[in-house]
């Protein structure tokens, strides 16, 4: 009687099988189809440390981890960078845009009715308050929300929170809230602000511009004021302006 013979070995399968020879002159052809795939290189170390035992150190195979680690950092920096470059060129292009559309005002009531509409959208912020040092007329607030007229020594105790503080042209900072005498109906939704310090020149009472946020984010402290800085530097020019004409 003939002895059963082994089953014949399905093609591709076993440790002597061949890969599709297509697929084989392809990986031959351009080995950096497996060499860029993170995924495939893992498993192919992986097979190979298999294969040594557990008593064999590949002191490459380390090295190769430690380097793919290196450059999976690296990338996560590099997306960092660019993000915060697009973030910067974004704020300036905004900032710019704020610029042109105080500049169009033809007249004082025209530029305090730009702060709290255009102004605001182009900024993106909830509220903007431009806070003059002096008592209204008849002792009454404005009727227009983006002007606030605040009391005698206002302006610093808002600033620095009766705190002694380095004089700074801007204060970045995160709030519970904004307050009632500078943002009025808008002060819930505030949660983070921007204090510019307006220097009007000689013979007019200090002076603050205000921008409060919905976002807890958009003015925090660790954020460069550098951008808010002309912003203020324009708006404090054309309050100076209408204010001597």
């Amino acid at each position: 009687m003939t002895a059963p013979q082994p089953p014949e070995p399905k093609p591709g399968s076993g440790p002597t099988a061949k890969p599709d020879e297509a697929l084989r002159a392809r990986i031959l052809s351009d080995p950096h189809l497996i060499l860029d795939d993170p995924g495939i290189i893992r498993v192919l170390v992986a097979a190979c440390d298999a294969d040594r035992g557990q008593n064999v150190v590949d002191l490459r195979g380390i090295a190769l981890s430690q380097l793919e680690h290196r450059l999976t950092q690296l990338e996560g920096t590099h997306e960092e960078v660019l993000a915060a470059a697009y973030d910067n060129l974004a704020s300036t292009n905004r900032i710019h845009r704020a610029v042109l559309t105080v500049l169009d005002a033809e007249d004082w009531s025209s530029f305090v009715a730009l702060l709290d509409s255009e102004f605001r959208d182009v900024l993106n912020v909830a509220a903007v308050r431009l806070c003059l040092e002096f008592e209204a007329p008849g002792g009454d607030t404005s009727s227009d929300p983006a002007l606030v007229f605040l009391s005698p020594n206002r302006t610093d105790d808002y600033i620095t929170g009766g705190r002694p503080m380095p004089r700074r042209v801007v204060t970045l900072r995160r709030v519970q809230k904004g307050q009632r005498t500078v943002y009025g109906s808008a002060e819930p939704d505030i949660r983070s602000e921007a204090v510019i310090r307006l220097d009007l020149g000689r013979g007019k009472g200090p002076a603050m511009l205000a921008l409060g946020s919905a976002d807890s984010n958009q003015f925090a402290p660790s954020l460069k004021p550098d951008l808010l800085q002309f912003l203020g530097n324009v708006v404090e020019r054309l309050v100076a302006k209408w204010m001597t004409a």
